[in-house]
């Protein structure tokens, strides 16, 4: 049932996907979440690609799928800013939100025009199995007999091996992405980079650059591939810019 007063309307719910620079792109031809329409609400010179719904999307495989899908499609048209999955308010809330955070969703706007996210995955491909340098991992020489290395040196030992391996990963991931940036900094407008220095997928690195770039951030890639065979770079996008879609204040 359509709202029949201005008071309904304003306190319809609707599920935002993602914000948008003016114009409004063309959306009749997307479906939404439970196959809902999708529209876009144009507030103060922002453009919130919402549909209408009773209630939170249920967390569900086809709906974020449906979710992401709204996106995406908004992706082919400019660069949105992606909203959080499930992110339900009513159109004055919504007003309200741009009227309060207006001046940061249009910085962002304007950082993300033209722009991507393209995600690149570092892993390791060298035997894991190393031991820890010496001096860390073996027994002080006055504990070195048997009958003077009871359960609470042992423990100590590996405490002290642990201690050891996680601050070399710690640094060879460090290492890793300082690298990474020598390889693409130049070319990228920002990054954002999650290490994992204890496993063999050593760090994910999300960087944002022009489309335009693209074709160069490919060649690049297999460059630095060749360049470090012991490494396996793998590389996946473009995306809507997830990774750096951060307001301070989130919207409910």
């Amino acid at each position: 049932m359509q709202p029949t007063s201005k008071n309904e309307a304003e306190n319809a719910k609707c599920h935002v996907y993602c914000f948008c620079s003016a114009p409004a792109p063309e959306v009749s031809h997307i479906s939404g979440i439970e196959d809902s329409g999708v529209r876009a609400i144009e507030h103060e010179g922002v453009i919130a690609i919402a549909g209408d719904c009773s209630r939170p999307p249920e967390m569900s495989i086809h709906n974020v799928v449906a979710h992401n899908r709204v996106v995406s499609s908004i992706l082919e048209a400019t660069t949105p800013i992606p909203c959080r999955f499930g992110t339900t308010l009513s159109r004055r809330d919504l007003e309200i939100y741009i009227e309060s955070r207006g001046e940061a969703v249009k910085a962002l706007l304007r950082k993300f025009e033209g722009c991507v996210e393209m995600t690149l995955r570092i892993a390791s491909v060298a035997d894991a199995s190393t031991g820890a340098p010496d001096g860390i991992t073996h027994s002080p020489p006055d504990l070195s007999s048997p009958a003077l290395r009871g359960p609470g040196t042992r423990f100590l030992e590996q405490k002290m091996r642990e201690s050891s391996q996680q601050r070399l990963a710690s640094q060879h991931a460090q290492a890793l992405l300082a690298w990474t940036d020598s390889q693409f900094g130049a070319l990228v407008r920002d990054r954002v980079a999650r290490p994992n220095p204890e496993r063999s997928l050593v760090a994910r690195v999300a960087h944002l650059l022009e489309r335009a770039r693209l074709q160069r951030y490919q060649e690049l890639i297999a460059v630095a591939q060749c360049d470090r065979p012991d490494l396996r770079l793998s590389v996946s996008g473009p995306w809507a810019p997830y990774s750096f879609a951060v307001l301070g204040e989130s919207i409910r």
